[in-house]
């Protein structure tokens, strides 16, 4: 088994609004200690300034009645840079895992990201590339989970990764 990389975030103040959700990420992926955090929906677009994956949200809120301001997303990433990782979960309480990913993918081939599909064992991802990040160089390609009423947004480039995340998500 790997030893466990302390994170060298653990002193930031970092926001924490849904300790539940953060909860419900893995703690350490690829042997190194993941930095949790949380906040709302919309404080997460609006750092983004209209860029990333941030464009995608509220269309996708909007189909199913819901506003940014009420929806919490947790985040774990690895801060020390060992590993290219960084993994999202958006609750929705009300709707169908189904539905969460489904709606996602629509949004964003609406908006001009690819999307398909790739299998894991039993499961099937969506993934969708962000165009303007590949063509900037970026890992543009984010893997999306959905299982209860919570969609997983997974970026990395490496697909052991990937299995190690869904594989502490989903058991």
């Amino acid at each position: 088994m790997p030893s466990v990389s302390p994170s060298p975030a653990a002193s930031l103040p970092l926001p924490h609004v849904d300790a539940a959700l953060e909860d419900k990420l893995p703690d350490v992926i690829g042997g190194v200690q993941l930095t949790k955090l949380s906040w709302t929906l919309s404080t997460y677009i609006a750092s983004l300034k209209g860029s990333g994956d941030s464009v995608l949200y509220t269309p996708w809120l909007v189909n199913f009645g819901k506003n940014a301001d009420d929806i919490d997303m947790a985040v774990a990433s690895d801060l020390t840079g060992t590993e290219n990782f960084i993994i999202q979960a958006i609750e929705m309480p009300g709707v169908a895992a189904a539905s969460l990913s489904s709606e996602f993918a629509n949004v964003a081939a609406k908006q001009g990201w690819p999307t398909g599909q790739t299998s894991i064992g039993s499961e099937t991802l969506l993934e969708i590339v962000d165009p303007a990040t590949t063509k900037a160089g970026g890992n543009g390609t984010a893997y999306i989970y959905a299982q209860g009423d919570i969609m997983y947004v997974i970026v990395t480039d490496d697909m052991s990764l990937v299995v190690e995340a869904l594989a502490k998500i989903s058991s």
